[in-house]
């Protein structure tokens, strides 16, 4: 009995030496427990923020014992990171300037795992400084040689704005009108006249008391100039340039000079060529350099006596864009351009721009040649053959595109019941061009 009772005496000793010495963790486990298991909790600091009307960062901290997310009323000024975590951490809330003259105010909204109750901060922000409208320009006056060209003003200001100009049919402006600060670009024909050419330009701006303007000067033609003009690139991808020079009217003339096409245009020798009074006695020979750039020299096949200075007109030179360059503006650079005339007198110019106006689509249609290939309409289906892998392209009679797709060599046969006209055009491009009635 008694070694029963000692046994069992040392059985609770050291049961208790043991439970005793991990009594330390097990609190820490059971503090655990009841904090992952028992009451979630949340809660933030501040509870408001204000930010300037110009913007920027600001913090508020998170003291928690769950996982949260963040959510707010104005996702598209208000950036939170990070959106989502879990037990404490630091929170950055960034906003964009306010422009507007009123106060701007937001919600943010903090929800926690296991919270009943979703947490709340206030975000105001200032009213941007109302100012009276203002508006400037610079530089206040613009001098274009007798070539034309383009050049740039820049508006500051802080209210809507909008130009006019004396002389529109001469003069673009790009753009027109606008808002706050920008910049404009100001394009000008070539002055033929033998007097400067003047003009102003207007810029008016909500709000603002002040028209302000800018004088445009021009140079008129000198007694030895060059003055190269264009017309819009017509519907069928050609154009010319016409190059004019103040020479005197009887006399030889001999030179050279270099022309540069923007990507997606090249010289159309062919078409390129002295006006037919010059032609009699002078002759041009092309040479192409590469880099889409041709030497042209100017030829004298006799000798012409000197009399009276005249402006006028002594080439075309003819150029094609293809099918795929887009609308708007280009611009072509003659350079190295020396020409001599036979009473002793030159013209030396080292670069001159040529503004190129693309103004519609490029159809590039062309002639209409001997195809190598068969076009019919069958019960309203358009049935083209060909022994060529191609793209086949086809347009209306006027050159509108209404179709393009690659075929294979062989047959291909199109639905054509919903198209309107009776006169088509189709295009191969390894096969030709042909005309189809339907």
């Amino acid at each position: 009995m008694r070694k029963k009772v000692t046994f069992f005496f040392c059985i609770v000793f050291l049961f208790s030496v043991q439970t005793w010495g991990q009594t330390w963790n097990l609190t820490s486990v059971m503090k655990a427990v009841a904090d992952s298991s028992g009451v979630s909790t949340l809660s933030v600091s501040p509870t408001s923020l204000n930010f300037a009307a110009t913007g920027g960062q600001q913090t508020f901290t998170i003291t928690s014992n769950t996982d949260w997310f963040i959510a707010s009323t104005d996702t598209s000024r208000i950036i939170i990171s990070p959106a989502s975590g879990s037990n404490n951490g630091t929170v950055t809330v960034t906003i964009a300037a306010n422009l507007d003259s009123v106060q701007r105010t937001a919600i943010i909204l903090i929800y926690g795992t296991g919270v009943a109750t979703t947490q709340i901060i206030n975000v105001t922000q200032d009213s941007a400084v109302s100012s009276a409208p203002a508006l400037s320009v610079s530089p206040t006056s613009l001098n274009f040689a007798a070539a034309g060209g383009q050049q740039t003003f820049t508006i500051s200001s802080n209210t809507n704005w909008f130009i006019a100009c004396s002389d529109t049919s001469r003069i673009r402006i790009s753009p027109t009108s606008g808002s706050n600060n920008g910049m404009v670009t100001i394009t000008i024909a070539a002055n033929l006249d033998t007097i400067q050419q003047t003009a102003i330009i207007f810029i008016y701006g909500t709000g603002v008391a002040s028209t302000h303007t800018i004088d445009i000067i021009q140079d008129p033609v000198k007694d030895l100039d060059v003055i190269p003009d264009t017309k819009p690139v017509s519907s069928d991808g050609k154009g010319t340039i016409e190059l004019n020079l103040s020479i005197p009217t009887e006399t030889s003339l001999t030179g050279s000079f270099e022309i540069t096409f923007p990507s997606g245009m090249t010289l159309d020798e062919d078409l390129t060529a002295l006006v037919p009074e010059l032609a009699k006695n002078f002759s041009l020979l092309f040479t192409n350099k590469g880099n889409n750039t041709w030497l042209i020299e100017i030829i004298a096949d006799s000798l012409r006596s000197s009399t009276a200075m005249e402006l006028r007109k002594i080439m075309d030179i003819a150029y094609k864009a293809e099918e795929d360059i887009s609308m708007g503006e280009y611009v072509a650079t003659i350079t190295n351009l020396d020409l001599a005339m036979g009473d002793g007198s030159s013209i030396q110019e080292n670069e001159l721009p040529v503004i190129i106006t693309v103004a519609n689509d490029i159809t590039s249609i062309g002639n209409i040649d001997n195809s190598s290939f068969y076009v019919c309409f069958i019960n309203n289906m358009l049935k083209i053959e060909s022994p060529h892998t191609e793209t086949i392209t086809i347009y209306s009679a006027t050159g509108v595109r209404l179709y393009s797709a690659k075929k294979d060599a062989g047959i291909i046969e199109i639905p054509f019941s919903s198209i309107p006209g009776s006169v088509f055009i189709v295009k191969g491009s390894i096969s030709g061009t042909i005309k189809v009635v339907r």
